[in-house]
């Protein structure tokens, strides 16, 4: 797409926390409006760089970032690099060593790791985005499946990744591209971890209190989230 009375194609920047549906999201843009037009990180810092660079050259820009219920996140995440040396967070070793540990081990190891992860990543992350992105929640309007804020070329949409498929949708009509579709570049049966992150989360239990010291009181879940929605995506993990 090229924004109305602009001679540059809108730049597409997907820039939002792991484990949140951006590897999806990146895929179908860059099949519709060109890889060249469309750039996915999870960097602070280089989406400020390349927001100031595309606003000094006078091209539109769209930011694309999608937030998650806490817990399924950091699972998702746990799962995603427990076999990445290079992810201090949630590293626990090769593919052979991960599999040979039992799932109460992994659920352990997962509980004494997480708390350090949402202190020095999540919950600070929506803070540094208005600094990144120089929109603060403030400017934010509330659509029918997202929320939008622009100002100066930049125009920034946020979504939950538990609505994703409708954000799709709503997005394509407000940026009129046609055939916008999610791209799922492995199914998840060809996971090599995903029988044990099924039989993790079957086994996972969360007290309340525990739920509530650990991902309660973060600032992007009191502004996207109601009670009723986290409590949905939350109870089958929770004991009184």
């Amino acid at each position: 797409m090229t924004s109305p009375g602009k001679s540059q194609p809108t730049y597409f920047l997907i820039y939002q926390m792991g484990k949140v549906g951006s590897t999806s999201m990146f895929t179908g843009l860059a099949e519709r409006m060109g890889r060249a037009n469309v750039k996915h990180t999870h960097d602070h810092v280089l989406a400020g760089q390349l927001i100031r660079e595309r606003k000094a050259s006078g091209q539109p820009v769209a930011v694309i970032t999608g937030f998650r219920e806490p817990l399924r996140r950091c699972l998702s995440a746990y799962f995603g690099n427990l076999a990445r040396e290079k992810n201090k967070d949630w590293f626990v070793g090769s593919r052979e060593e991960v599999l040979a540990k039992s799932v109460d081990w992994l659920i352990a190891d997962y509980q004494s790791k997480v708390r350090l992860h949402i202190n020095e990543t999540v919950a600070p992350w929506l803070r540094t985005y208005e600094q990144s992105t120089g929109m603060p929640v403030s400017a934010f309007e509330k659509h029918a499946w997202f929320w939008k804020a622009s100002a100066d070329g930049i125009s920034c949409y946020v979504h939950k990744f538990e609505e994703l498929s409708p954000f799709v949708g709503a997005l394509a009509d407000e940026l009129q591209i046609s055939d916008l579709q999610l791209k799922h570049e492995m199914n998840r049966s060809e996971k090599w971890q995903a029988p044990l992150y099924d039989a993790f989360r079957e086994n996972l239990r969360v007290s309340r209190a525990d739920y509530a010291s650990v991902y309660g009181g973060l600032d992007y879940v009191e502004w996207l989230y109601s009670r009723d929605e986290v409590e949905r995506q939350v109870a089958q993990f929770l004991i009184d």
